[in-house]
């Protein structure tokens, strides 16, 4: 199997930089991008797994490219639009 392409742990650290950074607490961002603190607390420590919506919302709200947020890196041009759309080409339910 290959490696995951997302780093959970070091996206949540990631987020919680961002977040600082804007000197907001977990619960402004929460309520900036729709979900609850405690679900904060959770991506910040890699312990959930946000959809590709809430990365999407995390990623306008903290004003970071979807690149250095999911990847910790900027991969420029289309790459990680890509890079996503076969990893959830992997992961669909057979007949979806």
């Amino acid at each position: 199997m290959k490696e995951p392409l997302v780093d959970y742990i070091a996206m949540g650290r990631r987020i919680r930089e961002g977040r600082r950074a804007l000197g907001w607490t977990q619960a402004q961002l929460a309520e900036r991008i729709g979900v609850s603190c405690a679900f904060v607390g959770h991506l910040e420590r890699g312990e959930k797994l946000p959809s590709l919506e809430t990365v999407a919302r995390l990623s306008l709200a903290l004003n970071i490219s979807l690149d250095t947020l999911a990847l910790g890196r900027e991969r420029g041009d289309a790459t990680l639009y890509f890079e996503l759309a076969r990893l959830l080409e992997r992961h669909r339910a057979p007949g979806a």
